[in-house]
């Protein structure tokens, strides 16, 4: 790998060898002569023997950058490659002095993402990293960041957090945790309005959960003997507060794809999903079972 497009200009720098010690020089001149040949790990090593031995030396701070810009290609290398070990590995080299680099952690999560996440079939192998790395980058752009390789007036702020958030999501809903994956499902949702997908989701997952706790209330309610006991109440109110969820993410669904022809024969299944909650939270007839399938 050649580093010269990187580092031109940095073999540039002549010790002033009048201001320097001989020891110094000789620090120095082990990490020009290893950059000059381009072996990149005896470079770095000797450029942190000549920063931790002279930490106020001439040219300290100067290799500081160096080794951040080395670094930093390392890392841009394994995200073209592919090389998911290796770009986690490099990243979080820069990361370990420089931890709100949001180019690097959005990079890995994008990454992530696109490369295993959304493969036929998924890879979960780095499913915590890209949820860790997912976080951290939503966090960032939540407070304001953009990447620098950005221009400002094309950087699409709803679209970004919205990806992180269904990433999030989804690795939640493939580790069984629903409630949690319907959370991230409702955060894309509220960050990207115009994706109808996110509200889908949530509405479907809410939806199960909902089937799940009526079919426990009815269960109880078969026996006249449970209908005031506490349990009986609480799985009520269970149901009720899953039926809601439902009908929220299913109206918003809904509302969202209003118009959108593709989009019929799935909009025919929420509006039977919907109609089913509404009916067991303000029933006219005794309720009857949700369907098997949700929408």
């Amino acid at each position: 790998m050649s580093m010269k497009l990187v580092l031109v200009g940095l073999l540039l720098a002549l010790p002033v060898w009048a201001d320097m010690s001989k020891e110094e020089r000789e620090a120095y001149q082990s990490w020009y002569d290893a950059n000059a040949a381009e072996d990149w790990p005896k470079a770095t090593e000797a450029a942190k023997v000549y920063r931790d031995s002279f930490p106020k030396g001439e040219y300290a701070e100067y290799l500081g950058k160096w080794e951040h810009g080395l670094r930093f290609q390392f890392f841009a290398d394994a995200v073209k490659a592919k090389n998911t070990d290796e770009m986690i590995k490099r990243g979080s080299d820069v990361l370990a002095d420089d931890a709100g680099n949001l180019d690097v952690i959005y990079a890995i999560a994008t990454s992530l993402r696109v490369n295993e996440l959304w493969a036929k079939p998924p890879v979960m192998k780095h499913a915590g990293e890209a949820a860790a790395f997912s976080l951290k980058a939503a966090e960032l752009i939540e407070a304001g960041k953009i990447p620098s390789n950005v221009e400002k007036d094309k950087w699409d702020k709803n679209a970004a957090l919205g990806a992180l958030y269904q990433t999030l999501a989804m690795i939640e809903k493939a580790n069984k945790n629903t409630d949690k994956a319907i959370e991230y499902y409702n955060k894309a949702a509220a960050a990207e309005p115009s994706d109808p997908n996110h509200a889908l989701s949530s509405g479907i997952l809410s939806y199960l959960k909902y089937q799940e706790a009526a079919r426990k209330y009815r269960e109880l309610m078969k026996d006249e003997v449970n209908k005031d006991k506490p349990e009986t109440k609480a799985a009520k109110d269970e149901a009720d507060k899953r039926a809601d969820a439902a009908i929220a993410s299913y109206a918003e669904y809904l509302k969202v794809s209003a118009g959108n022809a593709a989009l019929a024969e799935q909009r025919a299944k929420v509006e039977k999903g919907l109609a089913d909650a509404k009916k067991f939270r303000q029933p006219e007839t005794p309720a009857t079972p949700p369907a098997s399938t949700p929408p």
